[in-house]
């Protein structure tokens, strides 16, 4: 007999090599996907034994469960190329399988031996006549004994695997407990060939580590543990699972050692899941194994109750959720710099609202390991832009280790004790920064080219070359102007860039100039701003040298001055006479200087276009009005969000100037730390307002296009 059946082995197998000089791949010129095919083959002695035959309904049910939409096959070994099938996975109660299998098993005779190298060269050819797509899969279920003479492994069971692999199919050997050495070694060897594992099919554990393995190689999530617990005889026990709001389907899986006992679910207001809702419920029941699934579930806690039950119990979840948490982060952020953390809520396509009591934390971790966790808020404040805006922030401290950092958004209510979590991460890099070597910043005369200063930009130390069009400086002091400023750049490459550029400043009056540059550019796939220390400059005029001894000795009779004169005729030293001339001349070139200063001007309104601030109205102190009158912070404007900001006012020019990190402080969706010169009609945001500057009496704009952050 066994002759009789390895002769038609060959004969198939030199038959299938014949009809397919290539693999049998599914044609791909259908954009139709093609379901998957699965064929299920168990040695008929297993299905006779009480056990084995509890097991195989188990692995039927989580097969149609895993397998949804696959095309099913089923057949025994000991009567090779004899199916039933196909069926959909999903589509047919797997009890249906049941009558259908024990025809299957009759039909194949109490004698006939598992023939498996048969059993493989008939699922081959099925597959190539179904033209099945890559991912269907062959399971060999409990062959009790396999022939071990005439290298029958090397010489049948390889060649026929390596044709499965060339075409992507899966060939996965499943043991029972009892399956000797022989059928382990053989299930492994050939299983690894085809990229699949040979498993050994075990009440409880066996039939978990099966559901994981599918679940890992369809993507399908990782199951979540309920409980895991050993009860003694007619044991009994309560187990809770959590169901956050916006659930659409829950999936629960008790694997159990033995067939009897009872199982009862109930829903958060204790009422039993299977009275009056079966449309929302549905349940699989099989010796070893029970998978519930619920669809919409009311937010809360559920419970199982357990009776009757003996041995290992464990229980597992999973569910999918409505509600995504995404991290808005476009790029890497930059390390030693201070960042913003936003996150937000999507349902499908679309941003929602989590509703009311909602809260979201971020726990971050960085590449050392190390967690830190941080409450996001939507309240417009500490790095939230706006109030209600559904964007949840936080400004976090500056990075200091580069690396990939973790990140786990957990979504919570107040008034539920579950919540979502979802993972992402963002990388944190160094990033384009200016070292700024002062040069010449002092005794400069009018008139005079100097170079003030050098910079080199950087990352991390390294030379990295910009555009000048990067470089902008920025000014300030009582007569300052960009055309006195140059950006001479050194080492220039092809394309116009350069790591290194001398600041030239060539002033053309007295007095002090307060320069800061700003590196604006794109990287890592973010616009990156970085700004300079401030550099003071001094200009003035230099008094020209006395006249020298010997130019004195040409004049034999000097001229006496009126100054010279006045002493004399006095009898007073000139040093007296000087000294309150010098302080009255002292005095009016400061009240020419006063009055030459810019008086504040300009308005505010708020977000609605109400008048709320009118800078040359506004009510200030003396002494502020002559020690500052071209400045005005923000405590004198009576409005507690511009606390922290001054405004400079210059010719025909207003700058705001904000040099803390939080509150930030945005110009037009900008955000600011340090000066910046203020447009006409331009948006200030700050701790969840909007303020319009406007320069004359124009009407305020009607719409903000200032965006959140």
């Amino acid at each position: 007999m066994r002759s009789f059946i390895r002769a038609a082995f060959v004969t198939i197998f030199f038959t299938t090599l014949l009809l397919s000089s290539e693999p049998l791949l599914a044609d791909d010129g259908n954009d139709t996907p093609v379901p998957r095919l699965v064929v299920l083959s168990i040695d008929s002695n297993v299905v006779t034994d009480k056990t084995g035959s509890g097991l195989t309904k188990s692995l039927i049910a989580l097969l149609s469960d895993l397998r949804h939409g696959d095309d099913f096959y089923l057949s025994v070994m000991n009567k090779p190329g004899s199916y039933i099938g196909p069926y959909t996975f999903g589509q047919i109660d797997f009890y249906e399988y049941e009558s259908a299998l024990n025809d299957l098993v009759l039909n194949a005779g109490p004698t006939q031996s598992a023939d498996i190298a048969t059993t493989i060269a008939e699922t081959y050819e099925l597959m190539g006549v179904e033209n099945a797509p890559q991912g269907s899969a062959l399971y060999l279920v409990g062959p009790s004994e396999i022939p071990t003479e005439n290298d029958y492994v090397s010489r049948f069971l390889d060649p026929l695997s390596e044709m499965f692999a060339a075409n992507r199919w899966l060939i996965s050997g499943l043991t029972m407990p009892n399956s000797n050495q022989d059928v382990v070694s053989a299930m492994d060897r050939i299983s690894s060939k085809t990229g699949a594992l040979s498993l050994e099919i075990t009440p409880a554990v066996g039939l978990k580590s099966f559901a994981d393995q599918i679940m890992s190689d369809d993507s399908l999530g990782t199951l979540m543990l309920s409980s895991n617990k050993v009860l003694a005889e007619n044991g009994a026990m309560t187990t809770t699972i959590g169901v956050a709001p916006g659930t659409q389907e829950l999936k629960l899986l008790f694997f159990k050692e033995h067939p009897f006992g009872s199982l009862r679910l109930n829903n958060p207001d204790g009422i039993e899941a299977s009275v009056g809702d079966r449309t929302s419920s549905s349940v699989m029941d099989t010796p070893y194994m029970v998978i519930w699934k619920l669809k919409d579930p009311v937010p809360g806690n559920w419970t199982v109750d357990v009776r009757g039950m003996e041995g290992t119990l464990s229980s597992w979840h999973i569910s999918k959720n409505k509600f995504r948490l995404n991290l808005l982060e476009d790029g890497s952020i930059p390390v030693s710099k201070s960042a913003n953390i936003v996150a937000y809520v999507t349902d499908g396509d679309h941003m929602v609202s989590p509703g009311e009591g909602a809260y979201l934390s971020a726990v971050i971790t960085n590449p050392s390991g190390t967690e830190i966790i941080h409450q996001l808020n939507d309240l417009g404040k500490e790095g939230d832009a706006t109030a209600g805006d559904n964007f949840y922030s936080i400004t976090i401290p500056s990075l200091q280790t580069e690396g990939q950092y973790e990140v786990t958004l957990e979504l919570g209510w107040t008034d539920q004790p579950n919540t979502i979590t979802e993972s992402t991460n963002f990388k944190a890099q160094s990033f384009p920064s200016i070292n700024l070597t002062p040069l010449n910043i002092d005794q400069i005369s009018p008139g005079q080219r100097v170079t003030v200063a050098n910079i080199l930009v950087n990352i991390a130390g390294q030379p990295f070359a910009v555009l000048p069009s990067s470089l902008t400086p920025r000014i300030g002091g009582d007569s300052a102007n960009l055309e006195e400023f140059e950006l001479v750049p050194r080492n220039v490459t092809p394309d116009g860039r350069a790591w290194m550029y001398d600041i030239l400043f060539t002033p053309t009056s007295d007095g002090l100039t307060s320069l800061v540059l700003n590196l604006d550019m794109e990287y890592a796939g973010r616009l990156h701003s970085y700004v300079t220390g401030s550099l003071m400059l001094t200009s003035k005029n230099i008094p020209q040298p006395a006249p020298s001894d010997y130019s004195q000795s040409q004049s034999k009779t000097p001229a006496l001055s009126s100054m010279e004169k006045a002493e004399i005729s006095s009898g007073l030293p000139i040093e007296l006479i000087g000294i309150p001339i010098a302080i009255l001349a002292l005095l009016m070139a400061a009240g020419l200087y006063h009055k030459s200063l810019t008086r504040p001007f300009g308005k505010i309104n708020n977000e609605y276009g109400e008048p709320i601030l009118d800078f040359a109205t506004l009510n200030r102190s003396k002494l502020r009005r002559v020690m500052l009158p071209s400045s005005v912070s923000g405590r004198e404007t009576g409005i507690k969000e511009l606390y922290g900001i001054t405004f400079k006012f210059k010719g025909d020019e207003v700058e705001i100037r904000s040099f803390g990190v939080s509150p930030t402080v945005r110009v037009d969706n900008r955000p600011i730390v340090g000066e910046l010169t203020l447009p006409d009609k331009s948006w200030i945001g700050i701790q969840g307002r909007l303020f319009n500057f406007l320069r004359s009496n124009e009407p305020a704009l009607t719409e903000s296009s200032y965006g959140d952050d």
